[in-house]
This record gives C-alpha cells, structure tokens and sequence, in this order.
C-alpha cells in the first residue's frame, strides 16, 4: 500500500485488469471471463473453445438485437395510436393497452 493507503498494483495485475475491462465491454459474464483467464494460463491449448465461446456469445446478441428491433416496432406502432394532444380519456396508446371486453 502507499503512505495515503492506496492499493499499488504491479504490472501482472494492471494488464488482468485491463483485459477483464475489455471482456466487460464485450458484455462477456464473469463466467466466461474466468473461462479465458484459464485458458491464457494453458497456452498450448487449441482455441477452439474460446472461438465457440465468442460464437455463442454472437448468438445471444443477435437474438437481443432482433428482440430490441421487435421491441421498436411494437412501440412505433403504439405510438401511432395517439399522434394528437388529446385528453386522457380519448388516448389511443391507453386504449390499446387495456383489455377488451369480450
């Protein structure tokens, strides 16, 4: 520790640091990340398994993206139901989110 009580960190821990930064960004789970910190520690290995991590990971994206480009259009085509200033009674957006009578 420095003399204000700091934590000091070699350089070892600032590059690991780095490197889980750069994974988080990826939104890579701590799971996945400890995954790859194994694996850097066995480097004769194949990279096969990091290559289907990351080929997963897409997956779970894209999905989100399709998801989220769903999510858009429900809404635009809410938003569609109440283009004019009206009352709260008259709104459209209300109106189409609340259930019908039979």
């Amino acid at each position: 520790r420095s003399e204000g009580n700091f934590r000091l960190y070699g350089s070892p821990a600032l590059e690991k640091l780095s490197f889980i930064k750069n994974c988080r960004a990826l939104d890579l789970t701590l799971g996945e990340i400890k995954h790859l910190i194994s694996l850097q520690n066995s480097p004769g290995k194949p990279c096969e398994s990091v290559n289907e991590m990351i080929d997963t990971h897409l997956q779970i994206v894209e999905t989100r993206i399709n998801e989220l480009a769903n999510l858009q259009r429900d809404l635009s085509r809410l938003r569609q139901k109440c283009e004019q200033s009206r009352s709260i009674d008259q709104c459209g957006i209300l109106d189409e989110l609340s259930p019908k009578s039979p």
